[in-house]
């Protein structure tokens, strides 16, 4: 039987104990740090989001004349965005409600473009990696645009002649990871670039993980490619500010080397009684509680925060891949880069390990071709936790051997 509204208001204690009693089955954040999602902003963070959204909750982003305050926040967050992703002069932002509305607003971006400049093209194609983020083939399948994915190289990065040989007459855009999410490998960017421009297509970097990591790890003294403007032909780029970036869920950015490039994926309709209709986002009016965090979250840490965080990421992943190396079984699948472990086995059961690690209070997300367990790495973790995970991961591994730990699991779930 359905819910229904109640006759009666309910008092807010009453539903305060109800929503504490619906936490019941959450994930504790503590042990959600090895998630393939962490929600834990850290407490600090998490108290400067909160009171920033209930202040400004309430006001809505589309409104020009009533709602000045947030149209301000906004432009902060783009000027922030921007800086961080090292954006020429003319550069421009669109805050998104997340990563895949980033990357769609990204295809649909250069498929006008592509209309306007190649207006021959009846049926426009975007040259992907294989590991790539399913939002492309989601825009694909929403805006008729074929997304061709290739495989990866034996370094799980996109391999550049495979790419190369995938550009036809018909293509139009070509996609960097940084990382791709499967893998935790960044994609060779500028090689990535420079053969998009060569071919004179539009060439995005998704870099929803790493947009907000890479950065800071780079400032703060760890060798890395860049993956933002400062690469020549990066045209656009998507980054989740509530990944690395911290904010609440619920925000993301598409970041675009020139402001020109706004009208690919600005809508405008005037054809109705009450005026121009301009968004340059999928939603209309947005509430601006997102965008409040968002400022007081990144004005909150500054540069300094982000870096510390960036820093707490390589120590615990490097207390992990050095626990990993010691367990007899396991390796390594790929070399970890921006925030993501995934490791596997050659002889006993990875997916039988995942099972056994969710048991005892670790759920862990594994992939498909390969096996493998996928990790990202929470920038509030510590490392009496990783050595909690490791000794958890130790006791697991020997009881798969054994066969006391089967596989239960039938299929592996993004989320």
């Amino acid at each position: 039987m359905s819910t229904q509204l109640p006759k009666k208001g309910i008092h807010f204690k009453e539903l305060e104990r109800e929503l504490m009693a619906a936490r019941g089955d959450d994930l504790p954040w503590r042990r959600g740090t090895f998630y393939t999602y962490w929600p834990d902003p850290g407490d600090n963070t998490a108290l400067v989001a909160k009171e920033a959204m209930a202040l400004i909750g309430h006001q809505r982003v589309i409104s020009r004349r009533g709602n000045p305050s947030a149209l301000r926040l906004e432009r902060d967050v783009h000027g922030m965005v921007l800086d961080i992703l090292s954006a020429p002069e003319g550069a421009a932002t669109t805050l998104t409600a997340g990563g895949t509305e980033s990357n769609f607003l990204a295809v649909l971006a250069a498929r006008d473009w592509a209309r306007e400049t190649r207006p021959e093209i009846t049926r426009p194609q975007i040259v992907v990696p294989r590991a790539t983020h399913p939002s492309f083939d989601k825009a694909g399948h929403a805006l008729d645009v074929e997304v061709v994915r290739v495989a990866e190289g034996a370094d799980f990065r996109a391999d550049l002649k495979a790419m190369a040989a995938a550009v036809n007459e018909r293509t139009i855009m070509m996609v960097g990871a940084a990382p791709s999410f499967p893998f935790g490998r960044i994609d060779p960017i500028a090689e990535l670039a420079a053969l998009a421009g060569r071919h004179g297509l539009w060439f995005h970097v998704d870099a929803c993980i790493g947009g907000f990591l890479i950065p800071f790890l780079r400032k703060a003294g760890y060798q890395g490619q860049a993956i933002d403007f400062s690469v020549p032909g990066v045209r656009s780029i998507a980054a989740d500010l509530h990944k690395y970036g911290l904010t609440p869920t619920g925000l993301s950015t598409l970041a675009l080397r020139t402001a020109d490039d706004l009208r690919y994926h600005r809508f405008v309709f005037t054809d109705w009684p009450s005026g121009e209709y301009a968004t340059t986002s999928l939603a209309g009016s947005r509430n601006a509680a997102m965008v409040a965090a968002g400022w007081a979250v990144m004005r909150n840490l500054g540069e300094a925060g982000y870096i510390a965080k960036a820093e707490a990421v390589v120590r615990q992943t490097d207390a992990l891949t050095q626990g990993i190396a010691r367990i007899a079984g396991l390796r390594l699948l790929t070399e970890p880069e921006a925030g993501i472990i995934v490791y596997t086995a050659d002889a006993l059961d990875i997916v039988a390990v995942a099972d056994g690690m969710t048991e005892r209070g670790f759920p862990s997300r594994w992939l498909v071709r390969p096996h493998a367990i996928h990790l990202m790495i929470s920038p509030n973790g510590d490392l009496d936790t990783v050595a909690e995970y490791l000794g958890a991961l130790g006791v697991v591994v020997d009881a798969v051997k054994k066969g006391a730990i089967k596989r239960r699991s039938t299929s592996a779930v993004y989320a």
